[in-house]
């Protein structure tokens, strides 16, 4: 469609840039008389502007030239020669009328009109592509005054039975009327009226039946089937205007090899069947990548077969595996474009993928055992013995492996492994070198492999305090001192290099120190960092606390010192330039002394501890509160005292006098006794 267009673009920038040379072009056509009747005779004027000097204007009506014109004296108008009706009648109707401007030979603008004989009115057939056993409508309206034409007189007939099976219809008050058939085939309409004419022809044919294109968005290479009716003929074209006929055996199958926009015409020249036009876009293949997994497939171990197309899994795809001994397994790729497939014979493999649309992939892979090294020790020290244990997928020792030590290059050991699957060598040099192992049919092995040397770290001392000075060496297995290169860890992350071989540690805590070197293994050590150790001395004065702080007898200026009192009080105290801090205390009890664990400084150890205090008092100031005590216990004594004794003197009048009356009363028993007698 784009080709179409700029090809459009390029003439008429064409014809632009040929006026423009020229200098000349068509400005107007106009006819003589305006209203041409049947058996008139009429002229063509052409107004021309520009240099028109030597040229010519072509007349033409339908394909027919009828006159040709120099342009007189460099004119701005030519007239065409005379038309005569009567002696070369046109039929009522619509002609086309084109006239060409020619300058040496070459035309350099065309220009068309419609050329009008007789009052020919607008003819509408609806629908435009008439089928038979169905309405079709006649629309006629007045093209000057665009009124429907009612009440208009028009014959029917189909033009192979001719003029004598004509049917007359009539234009109803909407200009219009209805006409059905039950026929198939080329019909002629004539006008009858005495101001209208025309007559045109119409076809009523059955509409196309057929199936496809199949597949509907065909690749490249694909069979496109097509069902249509036997006789009616196929073709394609391509988007640059190419015709492809195709061969109609009641049915069509074709492929198309290059990808691109096409458009499949069926039936254009049937009288049967009204034609058809169908787009098709035919696309490239696209082109599918595999991947094995793992890159070397090792038998009776599952392997992933993935298919993808520009990154985007491929599912469905067909895979078809040959093995070795001809044996042939068929799988389709999952969701994610995957086959599982486990080799079980050694040797070459053929796979074959294939999915519409996408390119086939043909290709091989081979399978065999695996060896496994296992390398002791895994950093081996130079000129210490190393053994390789070679097994192969199973766990089971390979026995006569071809074992092959390179340095850069250049074979330094051979051998091969023993009934044990094993192979003992030393490695002479501090240096990496190359090891291959190979057996048939077996992947071979390659790994770099390198001989350290052995070294140790010295450091001065495990536990330091704050501040304090380490020293660090580096010694060879011989213990010869070495240059190595030594960083320090510090707790908070910040690494360290160490210059020369003191490092002074800044901050409590555990520092991991590395020294690294090429072609030696790599030693550590830890080192604690301890703070500065306190002597917290309290001491009291009548009734001031003094609290002394020390760090090896030296007084610590300005280190926090919290004191707890025994009714819950806290007070927070610094540190003079003495190291001491002082309190005043207003009673007795256990006081908590907390150093350096508020507002803490890092360099120094964090000391709680407690104390108990106990208020002294003065005796002179508990005699009289004693005197006062003592009077007081005197005379409760002598309340009680006098007490009891009137309580006593109580009691022994009571009896003397309970004794008086008893013997009285025993003396008036014995008078009565006396007087009864």
């Amino acid at each position: 469609m784009m080709k179409k267009i700029s090809t459009v673009l390029f003439i008429l920038i064409l014809m632009i840039a040929v006026n423009q040379v020229s200098g000349a072009f068509i400005k107007d056509i106009t006819t003589t008389p305006t209203d041409i009747r049947p058996g008139d005779k009429f002229t063509i004027t052409t107004e021309l502007t520009g240099t028109t000097c030597g040229m010519v204007v072509r007349f033409y009506i339908g394909d027919e030239e009828f006159s040709s014109r120099y342009v007189k004296d460099c004119g701005d108008s030519v007239d065409s020669a005379e038309w005569d009706l009567d002696k070369n009648p046109l039929d009522c109707g619509v002609y086309n009328l084109k006239v060409e401007l020619v300058d040496d030979g070459n035309v350099v603008q065309t220009e068309e009109r419609k050329l009008p004989i007789g009052n020919v009115p607008n003819i509408e057939i609806i629908p435009p592509r008439p089928n038979p056993d169905s309405e079709i409508i006649f629309r006629f309206t007045d093209n000057e005054t665009g009124n429907r034409i009612k009440n208009l007189n028009v014959d029917i007939y189909e033009k192979k039975s001719g003029s004598e099976s004509k049917a007359t219809y009539s234009t109803n008050s909407n200009g219009e009327f209805t006409f059905i058939t039950n026929r198939v085939g080329e019909y002629r309409l004539e006008i009858h009226s005495s101001k209208y004419c025309g007559s045109t022809d119409f076809f009523v044919k059955k509409k196309l039946p057929y199936d496809g294109p199949n597949p509907s968005n065909p690749v490249v290479g694909d069979l496109i089937s097509l069902g249509v009716p036997a006789g009616v003929g196929v073709k394609y074209i391509d988007s640059e205007g190419n015709v492809y006929p195709l061969r109609n055996v009641g049915g069509i199958n074709f492929t198309i090899e290059k990808p691109g926009e096409y458009t499949i015409v069926m039936g254009e020249l049937s009288t049967i069947y009204w034609s058809e036009r169908v787009p098709i876009n035919v696309s490239e293949k696209g082109k599918m990548q595999i991947e094995l997994e793992p890159e070397e497939p090792v038998i009776d171990k599952p392997m992933t077969i993935r298919v993808t197309s520009g990154g985007t899994n491929i599912e469905g795809a067909d895979v078809r595996i040959t093995m070795p001994n001809g044996d042939k397994k068929s799988y389709e790729t999952d969701s994610v474009g995957e086959v599982k497939f486990t080799p079980i014979v050694i040797g070459e493999y053929t796979l074959h993928i294939e999915k519409r649309k996408y390119t086939t992939i043909d290709t091989k892979f081979t399978a065999q055992s695996k060896l496994n090294v296992r390398i002791i020790p895994t950093e081996p020290i130079r000129n210490q013995d190393v053994i390789l244990n070679v097994t192969d997928q199973f766990g089971m020792p390979v026995v006569g492996a071809s074992i092959t030590i390179e340095d850069n290059g250049i074979p330094l050991i051979t051998g091969s492994s023993d009934d044990n699957g094993e192979f003992k060598f030393k490695l002479p040099e501090e240096k990496e070198y190359t090891l291959i192992v190979k057996r048939d049919n077996f992947w071979d092995f390659t790994q770099n492999l390198r001989a350290y040397g052995a070294m140790s770290l010295l450091v001065s001392a495990d536990y330091i305090e704050v501040g304090d000075k380490i020293s660090l060496s580096v010694v060879d297995s011989e213990g010869k001192e070495i240059t190595a290169k030594i960083v320090v860890e510090r707790p908070d992350g910040i690494i360290d290099s160490v210059e020369g071989n003191e490092y002074i540690p800044e901050r409590v805590g555990e520092y991991k120190i590395d020294a690294t070197k090429t072609n030696y293994k790599s030693v550590s050590k830890k080192i604690i960092v301890n703070p500065h150790p306190l002597t917290v001395i309290p001491e009291i004065e009548g009734d001031l606390f003094r609290i002394k702080v020390t760090s090896r007898e030296e007084p610590i200026v300005g280190i926090t010192v919290v004191l707890r009192a025994p009714g819950g009080e806290e007070k927070e105290l610094t540190t003079d330039a003495t190291g001491t801090v002082k309190y005043k205390i207003t009673g007795d009890g256990i006081f908590t002394i907390s150093v350096n664990s508020i507002r803490i400084n890092g360099d120094y150890e964090s000391k709680i501890l407690n104390r108990q205090i106990i208020k002294a008092y003065n005796p002179l100031f508990l005699i009289i509160p004693i005197i006062f005590v003592i009077i007081f216990a005197f005379i409760f004594i002598a309340i009680i005292e006098y007490l009891h004794k009137a309580r006593e003197r109580s009691k022994k009048k009571k009896s003397k006098l309970s004794n008086a009356t008893s013997k009285k009363s025993s003396l008036k028993k014995g008078q009565t006794k006396l007087s009864s007698l």
